[in-house]
């Protein structure tokens, strides 16, 4: 490329592993506009600062988002009359396997919208300033290949790829390679399957857990939604143990993990008549436990938020503050599902009325894809207040209008920018626990046609600034 460039004329070089020595004087070259273009392997991804730079090639692929951003970043660095940076992307169409979903969703950052759905609509919700300027063509392309990517992770692609795995690799088959060697996310691979019985179907294994089914769910429905590394860490430590634990030896917040635990795999209250029952069960199934053991360092990797202690005052609260729990979690942590008895409710709020405990469940973006008009207007005013509004029917002088008035309850504030995944919307968000709230302010508010209740909640642990992103965010229509 350097050379063709040369040839029609224009200033260019080159940078490999081959001059590296040659690094210092061309970094000056191209920063002092002796070269207009350099041409790079592998050289200058990161830790390296030309802000003058205000277009980047890229001309060969990369599966790592990592590098992607990397090399992507290295024209945003602001300099003097400098207004823009134009990104070239010529290797996308190399390999169908290309992955552009990943690499959209970095540039457009988080909306309530599949990427897809961003990418028919020319990217509305791109930061203030930007722009993703698409030919007709390759629009097209790229909206193609989005879609086919879900396509592609069929159970009989899969399949095939387990049976010839270490025919292609040096590396051991285990879900572990197979999730990095093929980049294949747990989503796909979880959807109604498991990795022992992807082995089963590949004639890889003879065995099958009694419990793929249940597991399969736990994954796909909860785990997957669930950021939690002192959750996850519970049930990795249970793993490696082969399940082989006795109930009455655990702490209470142990055994309201182990619930937590029943919950996700079990669904329904009394399948069990202990939660010993349950721990022998699991126990006698080897196939559960190996697989067990190999995925929960997968999600252990894939936490993304630093858990603080827990500020609810309750005793033995299982919750860590700032994790992403599913609701199912969350009512056995407040004592609503029992191992008897499962809650039942599903409205925005939830109360322990023996403990004194209510848990505010807030969605951000309200229902956008059913074209919801609700009135809630629930959203942070800042790290530290948070704005809430109640039922309908609550009123000032209701009890539970003088519940929160009196604050004669514990108030717990659960968070999710909205009820569904924007790339899958089978799939249910987690909330965020952002812990005890207690009161600030209240007004009666005139909707027109009726009153309802607006409350300014304190928080006694500020808002961490990953939730403020989309806490203050607006429904979009």
């Amino acid at each position: 490329m350097a050379s063709k460039f040369t040839l029609c004329g224009l200033k260019a070089d080159v940078l490999t592993s081959q001059n590296a020595q040659m690094r210092g004087p061309l970094y000056r070259q191209l920063k002092n506009k002796e070269i207009n273009y350099l041409f790079v392997v592998d050289m200058f991804n990161e830790g390296i600062d030309i802000p003058e730079v205000d277009t980047i090639l890229f001309l060969r692929p990369t599966e790592s988002l990592t590098v992607f951003i990397q090399q992507f970043g290295r024209g945003l660095r602001k300099s003097e009359g400098k207004t823009h940076v134009n990104i070239l992307d010529y290797v996308g169409n190399c390999r169908a396997e290309f992955n552009y979903t990943d690499r959209m969703r970095v540039m457009m950052g988080r909306t309530s919208m599949s990427v897809a759905e961003e990418m028919e609509r020319d990217c509305p919700h791109l930061p203030l300033g930007c722009q993703i300027i698409l030919e007709p063509k390759a629009k097209e392309y790229i909206i193609n290949n989005i879609k086919g990517a879900i396509r592609r992770f069929t159970p009989r692609r899969v399949i095939e790829l387990v049976k010839n795995f270490e025919r292609h690799h040096s590396v051991l088959l285990t879900l572990s390679n197979f999730v990095r060697m093929y980049n294949v996310p747990l989503d796909k691979l979880y959807r109604g399957c498991t990795w022992n019985q992807l082995l089963f179907m590949s004639g890889l294994n003879n065995k099958q857990s009694k419990f793929n089914e249940e597991l399969s769910r736990a994954v796909f429905r909860k785990w997957l939604a669930t950021d939690s590394y002192s959750y996850f860490s519970f049930i990795e430590n249970l793993a490696k143990k082969s399940f082989k634990v006795t109930v009455n030896e655990m702490n209470e917040i142990e055994k309201k993990r182990l619930l937590m635990l029943y919950y996700d795999l079990f669904e329904t209250a009394g399948h069990f008549e202990s939660l010993q029952q349950m721990i022998d069960a699991l126990a006698d199934d080897d196939c559960f436990c190996e697989e067990l053991r190999e995925i929960m360092p997968l999600l252990l990797q894939g936490n993304k938020t630093y858990e603080k202690t827990d500020n609810s005052g309750l005793p033995n609260f299982p919750l860590r503050l700032h994790g992403i729990y599913t609701k199912a979690q969350i009512q056995v942590a407040i004592g609503t599902s029992t191992l008897n008895h499962k809650s039942s409710a599903r409205e925005g709020v939830e109360r322990n009325k023996q403990h004194n405990i209510e848990a505010m469940f807030v969605d951000i973006i309200k229902n956008r894809e059913e074209g919801s008009t609700t009135d809630y207007d629930d959203k942070a005013l800042s790290p530290d207040l948070f704005q809430w509004d109640t039922q309908n029917r609550v009123r000032p002088e209701s009890k539970e209008g003088q519940a929160y008035i009196q604050q004669t309850q514990t108030m717990l504030l659960f968070v999710r920018e909205q009820k569904n995944f924007s790339e899958d919307k089978t799939r249910t968000m987690g909330y965020v626990y952002l812990g005890r709230v207690t009161l600030n302010n209240w007004t009666y508010k005139n909707l027109g046609t009726r009153y309802q209740m607006q409350i300014l909640w304190n928080m006694v642990e500020s808002i961490p600034g990953s939730v403020m992103h989309f806490a203050r965010m607006k429904e979009i229509a």
